[in-house]
Protein backbone atom coordinates (compact mmCIF):
# COMPACT_ATOMS: atom_id res chain seq x y z
CA UNK A 1 0.00 0.00 0.00
CA UNK A 2 0.96 3.31 -1.43
CA UNK A 3 1.42 5.18 2.18
CA UNK A 4 -0.67 8.57 2.45
CA UNK A 5 0.17 11.83 3.66
CA UNK A 6 -1.81 12.95 6.85
CA UNK A 7 -3.31 14.98 7.32
CA UNK A 8 -4.93 14.97 3.35
CA UNK A 9 -5.58 18.57 2.54
CA UNK A 10 -8.94 17.97 3.10
CA UNK A 11 -8.26 18.63 6.99
CA UNK A 12 -6.06 21.78 6.50
CA UNK A 13 -8.71 23.99 8.08
CA UNK A 14 -9.09 27.62 8.58
CA UNK A 15 -9.62 28.90 12.59
CA UNK A 16 -12.21 31.22 11.15
CA UNK A 17 -13.78 28.48 9.06
CA UNK A 18 -13.90 26.39 11.66
CA UNK A 19 -15.70 28.96 13.69
CA UNK A 20 -18.24 29.01 10.84
CA UNK A 21 -19.29 25.44 10.44
CA UNK A 22 -19.36 24.63 13.91
CA UNK A 23 -19.92 26.06 17.21
CA UNK A 24 -18.40 24.42 20.83
CA UNK A 25 -19.57 21.12 22.32
CA UNK A 26 -23.29 21.52 23.86
CA UNK A 27 -25.36 19.39 26.21
CA UNK A 28 -28.81 20.68 24.08
CA UNK A 29 -28.18 18.45 21.15
CA UNK A 30 -31.04 16.72 22.34
CA UNK A 31 -35.46 15.79 22.57
CA UNK A 32 -38.48 17.19 23.90
CA UNK A 33 -41.02 15.69 25.08
CA UNK A 34 -43.17 17.60 22.65
CA UNK A 35 -43.71 17.95 19.15
CA UNK A 36 -42.44 21.16 17.83
CA UNK A 37 -45.72 23.12 16.35
CA UNK A 38 -45.14 25.70 14.11
CA UNK A 39 -41.50 25.52 13.57
CA UNK A 40 -39.55 24.17 10.30
CA UNK A 41 -35.49 23.99 9.64
CA UNK A 42 -34.40 26.41 7.23
CA UNK A 43 -32.97 25.10 3.57
CA UNK A 44 -29.89 23.94 3.20
CA UNK A 45 -28.96 27.32 0.68
CA UNK A 46 -29.93 29.77 3.52
CA UNK A 47 -27.60 27.68 5.70
CA UNK A 48 -24.40 28.00 3.42
CA UNK A 49 -24.74 32.17 2.77
CA UNK A 50 -23.33 33.00 5.73
CA UNK A 51 -20.99 30.17 6.29
CA UNK A 52 -19.75 30.72 3.09
CA UNK A 53 -18.72 34.81 3.24
CA UNK A 54 -16.79 33.60 6.30
CA UNK A 55 -14.65 31.15 4.50
CA UNK A 56 -14.03 33.80 1.48
CA UNK A 57 -13.04 36.24 4.39
CA UNK A 58 -10.52 33.75 5.89
CA UNK A 59 -9.23 32.01 2.59
CA UNK A 60 -6.16 34.04 2.74
CA UNK A 61 -4.60 32.44 5.15
CA UNK A 62 -1.62 29.17 5.18
CA UNK A 63 -1.48 25.65 5.98
CA UNK A 64 0.47 26.05 8.93
CA UNK A 65 -1.88 28.65 10.87
CA UNK A 66 -4.96 25.46 9.83
CA UNK A 67 -2.80 23.18 11.15
CA UNK A 68 -2.61 24.95 14.55
CA UNK A 69 -6.22 25.89 14.53
CA UNK A 70 -6.73 22.20 14.39
CA UNK A 71 -4.35 21.20 17.04
CA UNK A 72 -5.93 24.26 19.40
CA UNK A 73 -9.40 23.11 18.44
CA UNK A 74 -9.14 19.90 19.96
CA UNK A 75 -7.10 20.57 23.28
CA UNK A 76 -9.85 23.26 23.89
CA UNK A 77 -12.79 20.69 23.33
CA UNK A 78 -14.48 20.17 26.51
CA UNK A 79 -17.00 17.23 27.18
CA UNK A 80 -20.38 17.19 27.06
CA UNK A 81 -21.60 15.55 29.92
CA UNK A 82 -25.45 14.86 31.06
CA UNK A 83 -26.49 16.86 33.54
CA UNK A 84 -26.69 14.90 36.99
CA UNK A 85 -25.07 12.12 35.63
CA UNK A 86 -22.32 10.02 37.13
CA UNK A 87 -19.18 12.08 35.40
CA UNK A 88 -21.07 15.36 36.45
CA UNK A 89 -20.29 15.09 40.12
CA UNK A 90 -15.93 14.04 39.60
CA UNK A 91 -15.82 17.98 38.52
CA UNK A 92 -12.82 16.52 35.47
CA UNK A 93 -15.38 17.62 32.69
CA UNK A 94 -17.08 20.74 32.22
CA UNK A 95 -20.95 20.92 30.77
CA UNK A 96 -21.56 23.43 28.29
CA UNK A 97 -24.48 25.70 29.26
CA UNK A 98 -27.94 24.60 29.67
CA UNK A 99 -30.52 25.50 26.34
CA UNK A 100 -33.41 27.66 27.22
CA UNK A 101 -36.48 25.83 28.66
CA UNK A 102 -39.93 24.90 27.13
CA UNK A 103 -42.80 26.53 28.79
CA UNK A 104 -44.76 23.79 27.63
CA UNK A 105 -43.24 20.44 28.98
CA UNK A 106 -41.01 18.70 31.53
CA UNK A 107 -38.06 18.75 28.47
CA UNK A 108 -36.45 21.39 27.13
CA UNK A 109 -36.17 22.74 23.31
CA UNK A 110 -33.57 24.43 22.07
CA UNK A 111 -33.84 27.03 18.88
CA UNK A 112 -29.90 26.22 18.45
CA UNK A 113 -28.02 23.70 16.70
CA UNK A 114 -24.39 22.85 16.68
CA UNK A 115 -24.31 22.71 12.89
CA UNK A 116 -26.96 25.98 12.90
CA UNK A 117 -27.84 29.02 14.55
CA UNK A 118 -31.57 28.80 13.41
CA UNK A 119 -32.24 25.13 13.10
CA UNK A 120 -34.04 23.50 15.69
CA UNK A 121 -33.02 20.76 17.82
CA UNK A 122 -35.15 18.64 20.44
CA UNK A 123 -33.07 18.08 24.24
CA UNK A 124 -32.47 14.60 24.56
CA UNK A 125 -30.97 15.35 28.65
CA UNK A 126 -33.38 13.42 31.31
CA UNK A 127 -36.14 15.11 32.37
CA UNK A 128 -36.57 16.66 36.14
CA UNK A 129 -38.70 13.86 37.42
CA UNK A 130 -36.11 11.45 36.23
CA UNK A 131 -34.67 9.99 39.87
CA UNK A 132 -30.40 9.10 40.43
CA UNK A 133 -31.08 4.87 40.96
CA UNK A 134 -28.26 2.97 42.33
CA UNK A 135 -28.18 -0.43 42.88
CA UNK A 136 -25.48 -2.07 45.64
CA UNK A 137 -24.90 -5.26 43.91
CA UNK A 138 -25.01 -6.67 40.63
CA UNK A 139 -27.40 -9.21 41.47
CA UNK A 140 -29.94 -6.39 42.07
CA UNK A 141 -28.99 -4.70 38.93
CA UNK A 142 -29.24 -7.65 36.66
CA UNK A 143 -32.86 -8.26 38.50
CA UNK A 144 -33.71 -4.55 37.62
CA UNK A 145 -32.80 -4.75 33.97
CA UNK A 146 -34.72 -8.27 33.18
CA UNK A 147 -38.09 -6.23 34.09
CA UNK A 148 -36.81 -3.78 31.96
CA UNK A 149 -36.16 -6.40 29.10
CA UNK A 150 -39.30 -8.45 29.64
CA UNK A 151 -41.24 -5.11 29.02
CA UNK A 152 -39.53 -3.85 26.16
CA UNK A 153 -39.22 -6.89 24.23
CA UNK A 154 -43.50 -7.00 24.19
CA UNK A 155 -43.78 -4.45 21.19
CA UNK A 156 -47.50 -5.16 21.33
CA UNK A 157 -47.92 -4.74 25.10
CA UNK A 158 -48.42 -1.21 26.15
CA UNK A 159 -46.87 1.80 25.33
CA UNK A 160 -46.99 3.80 28.77
CA UNK A 161 -45.27 0.82 30.42
CA UNK A 162 -42.43 0.80 28.09
CA UNK A 163 -42.19 4.53 28.61
CA UNK A 164 -41.76 3.79 31.89
CA UNK A 165 -39.52 0.88 32.12
CA UNK A 166 -37.37 3.76 29.00
CA UNK A 167 -37.42 6.14 32.12
CA UNK A 168 -36.71 3.81 34.56
CA UNK A 169 -33.40 2.67 32.69
CA UNK A 170 -32.47 6.27 32.05
CA UNK A 171 -32.67 6.69 36.23
CA UNK A 172 -30.05 3.42 36.19
CA UNK A 173 -27.26 5.24 34.07
CA UNK A 174 -27.32 8.38 36.21
CA UNK A 175 -26.92 6.27 39.61
CA UNK A 176 -25.18 3.33 38.62
CA UNK A 177 -23.34 3.76 35.27
CA UNK A 178 -20.19 4.14 37.41
CA UNK A 179 -20.18 0.87 38.73
CA UNK A 180 -18.19 -2.28 36.44
CA UNK A 181 -21.06 -4.53 36.09
CA UNK A 182 -23.24 -2.17 34.58
CA UNK A 183 -21.94 -2.44 30.91
CA UNK A 184 -22.16 -5.70 30.98
CA UNK A 185 -25.88 -5.87 31.90
CA UNK A 186 -26.91 -2.69 30.04
CA UNK A 187 -25.68 -4.94 26.84
CA UNK A 188 -28.35 -7.12 27.56
CA UNK A 189 -30.58 -4.08 26.58
CA UNK A 190 -28.91 -3.58 23.29
CA UNK A 191 -32.16 -4.97 21.16
CA UNK A 192 -34.37 -4.22 22.98
CA UNK A 193 -33.83 -0.39 23.35
CA UNK A 194 -33.07 -0.36 19.47
CA UNK A 195 -36.47 -1.79 18.93
CA UNK A 196 -37.71 1.03 20.76
CA UNK A 197 -36.33 3.51 18.49
CA UNK A 198 -38.13 2.65 15.41
CA UNK A 199 -41.37 2.77 17.27
CA UNK A 200 -43.77 4.73 15.23
CA UNK A 201 -45.04 6.20 18.29
CA UNK A 202 -42.64 9.70 18.74
CA UNK A 203 -42.98 9.53 22.48
CA UNK A 204 -41.39 5.98 22.02
CA UNK A 205 -38.87 7.03 19.89
CA UNK A 206 -38.12 10.42 21.63
CA UNK A 207 -37.24 8.19 24.89
CA UNK A 208 -35.25 5.43 23.52
CA UNK A 209 -32.65 8.08 21.58
CA UNK A 210 -32.83 9.31 25.08
CA UNK A 211 -31.60 6.72 26.69
CA UNK A 212 -28.93 6.04 23.82
CA UNK A 213 -27.79 10.19 24.46
CA UNK A 214 -27.08 9.13 28.34
CA UNK A 215 -25.55 5.45 27.87
CA UNK A 216 -22.87 7.21 25.63
CA UNK A 217 -22.58 10.37 27.35
CA UNK A 218 -21.68 7.99 30.91
CA UNK A 219 -19.78 5.43 29.16
CA UNK A 220 -17.77 7.15 26.11
CA UNK A 221 -15.71 4.68 24.40
CA UNK A 222 -17.40 1.68 26.03
CA UNK A 223 -20.50 2.27 24.46
CA UNK A 224 -19.08 1.31 20.88
CA UNK A 225 -20.68 -1.90 20.72
CA UNK A 226 -24.57 -0.35 21.04
CA UNK A 227 -23.07 2.07 18.66
CA UNK A 228 -22.18 -0.02 15.69
CA UNK A 229 -25.51 -1.56 16.11
CA UNK A 230 -27.39 1.23 16.75
CA UNK A 231 -26.32 4.42 14.20
CA UNK A 232 -27.95 2.45 11.01
CA UNK A 233 -31.05 2.39 12.74
CA UNK A 234 -31.03 6.12 13.92
CA UNK A 235 -29.98 7.27 10.09
CA UNK A 236 -32.81 5.44 8.59
CA UNK A 237 -35.66 7.65 10.69
CA UNK A 238 -33.52 10.40 10.18
CA UNK A 239 -35.59 11.55 6.74
CA UNK A 240 -39.52 10.17 8.18
CA UNK A 241 -41.33 12.95 8.19
CA UNK A 242 -42.39 13.44 11.77
CA UNK A 243 -39.85 15.93 13.34
CA UNK A 244 -39.43 14.86 16.55
CA UNK A 245 -38.28 11.74 15.41
CA UNK A 246 -35.78 12.64 12.84
CA UNK A 247 -34.48 15.04 14.77
CA UNK A 248 -34.03 12.63 17.96
CA UNK A 249 -31.90 10.42 15.70
CA UNK A 250 -29.93 13.07 14.60
CA UNK A 251 -28.99 14.23 17.84
CA UNK A 252 -28.49 10.63 19.24
CA UNK A 253 -26.34 10.22 16.48
CA UNK A 254 -23.99 13.56 16.96
CA UNK A 255 -23.52 12.80 20.63
CA UNK A 256 -22.49 9.22 19.68
CA UNK A 257 -20.12 10.20 16.93
CA UNK A 258 -19.42 12.99 19.17
CA UNK A 259 -18.49 11.06 22.71
CA UNK A 260 -17.91 7.79 21.25
CA UNK A 261 -14.81 8.06 18.98
CA UNK A 262 -13.29 4.96 17.79
CA UNK A 263 -12.74 3.53 14.71
CA UNK A 264 -15.73 1.20 14.00
CA UNK A 265 -17.84 4.35 14.61
CA UNK A 266 -16.20 6.35 12.14
CA UNK A 267 -16.13 3.27 9.75
CA UNK A 268 -19.77 2.75 9.91
CA UNK A 269 -20.27 6.71 9.46
CA UNK A 270 -18.28 5.95 6.15
CA UNK A 271 -20.70 3.05 5.23
CA UNK A 272 -24.02 4.72 6.09
CA UNK A 273 -22.70 7.39 2.97
CA UNK A 274 -23.95 4.61 0.34
CA UNK A 275 -27.54 5.00 0.97
CA UNK A 276 -29.34 5.59 -1.66
CA UNK A 277 -31.81 8.22 0.27
CA UNK A 278 -30.39 11.74 -0.09
CA UNK A 279 -31.54 13.40 3.23
CA UNK A 280 -29.84 10.25 5.31
CA UNK A 281 -26.57 11.15 3.22
CA UNK A 282 -26.60 14.85 4.24
CA UNK A 283 -26.81 13.78 7.57
CA UNK A 284 -24.39 10.96 7.58
CA UNK A 285 -22.22 13.96 5.54
CA UNK A 286 -22.90 16.18 9.03
CA UNK A 287 -21.97 13.48 11.39
CA UNK A 288 -18.60 12.22 9.31
CA UNK A 289 -17.57 15.77 9.22
CA UNK A 290 -18.25 16.27 13.07
CA UNK A 291 -15.92 13.14 13.48
CA UNK A 292 -13.15 14.46 11.46
CA UNK A 293 -12.94 17.99 13.22
CA UNK A 294 -12.80 15.81 16.56
CA UNK A 295 -11.68 12.14 16.68
CA UNK A 296 -7.70 11.86 17.33
CA UNK A 297 -5.45 11.36 14.35
CA UNK A 298 -4.48 7.94 15.45
CA UNK A 299 -8.30 6.59 14.42
CA UNK A 300 -8.63 8.45 11.47
CA UNK A 301 -5.21 7.40 9.95
CA UNK A 302 -6.77 3.80 10.26
CA UNK A 303 -9.27 5.14 7.69
CA UNK A 304 -7.38 7.96 5.74
CA UNK A 305 -8.18 5.95 2.16
CA UNK A 306 -11.99 5.73 2.95
CA UNK A 307 -12.32 9.01 4.55
CA UNK A 308 -10.22 10.48 1.07
CA UNK A 309 -12.79 8.47 -1.03
CA UNK A 310 -16.15 9.43 1.03
CA UNK A 311 -15.03 12.76 0.78
CA UNK A 312 -14.53 12.71 -2.93
CA UNK A 313 -18.11 10.75 -3.15
CA UNK A 314 -19.51 13.76 -1.14
CA UNK A 315 -18.35 16.07 -3.50
CA UNK A 316 -19.91 14.47 -6.65
CA UNK A 317 -23.11 14.09 -4.87
CA UNK A 318 -26.43 14.76 -6.25
CA UNK A 319 -27.74 16.69 -3.56
CA UNK A 320 -26.72 20.07 -3.42
CA UNK A 321 -26.76 20.39 0.83
CA UNK A 322 -24.64 17.28 0.73
CA UNK A 323 -21.99 18.87 -1.75
CA UNK A 324 -22.27 22.85 -0.03
CA UNK A 325 -21.68 21.00 3.82
CA UNK A 326 -18.56 19.50 1.95
CA UNK A 327 -17.16 22.58 0.05
CA UNK A 328 -17.80 24.48 3.15
CA UNK A 329 -15.58 21.76 5.09
CA UNK A 330 -12.55 21.81 2.78
CA UNK A 331 -12.51 25.52 2.77
CA UNK A 332 -13.50 25.71 -0.83
CA UNK A 333 -14.39 29.22 -2.72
Amino acid sequence: MVPCAWPPRALLLDSQMMDATSAPPSDTESTAASSLPGRSSPSASTLCQGEEASLRSAGGRGASSSRAAVGGMRSRRQKVVVPGSPQASTGNTTSAPSAPSSKGGSRRVSRHSVDDDAAPVIDLRPSKDIKHTRCTSEKELAKEFDSIHRILSDQRGDWKQRMGALKKLQSYVLGSAQVDYFLPLALRLREPVIAQVQDLRSAICREACSVLFMLVHALGADFEPFAVAALPVLFRITFVTIQVISESAYQSIRAIVRECRTQRVLGTLVEQLNNRNGTLRWRCTQSLLLALRTYPVHVLERHVEAVDSAIRQCLEDARDDVRCWTTMFLGFP
